[in-house]
């Protein structure tokens, strides 16, 4: 998927968590050892490998299948959201309810028929 990015010149690509991962882990070297990871809490636990990700902000999407009409506003776009998504695992409530109404967007996604070139 090609995303504009407005004025950075970097290269962007969307992906499926299962897919990175699967190529983070083809690049890790082969050889037992543990990595314990010690969280606020107290709390410990050790495992083969540690993979930590972070971007300069943090970003989530969310996507549903709706009509060519469907009601988009700003004011009812995180309401929309709540509803959309109650009763899912945490953290998504809490992610969602995080974000301020006026950074929430919406983008259609639209099917194209093939070009002949």
């Amino acid at each position: 998927m090609d995303i504009s990015l407005g004025r950075f010149d970097v290269p962007a690509l969307c992906t499926r968590r299962s897919d990175l991962l699967d190529v983070l882990l083809s690049g890790l070297p082969q050889t037992k050892g543990a990595d314990r990871i010690h969280f606020a809490e107290g709390i410990s636990s050790e495992h083969d490998f540690l993979i930590a990700a972070v971007g300069i902000r943090f970003t989530w999407y969310g996507t549903a299948n709706t009509g060519e009409c469907h009601a988009n506003s700003p004011e009812s776009r995180k309401r929309e959201l709540m509803e959309m998504f109650a009763g899912w695992h945490k953290p998504i409530a809490e992610l969602i309810s995080a974000t301020d109404e006026g950074c929430i967007l919406k983008n259609g996604a639209y099917d194209l028929a093939p070009l002949k070139r």
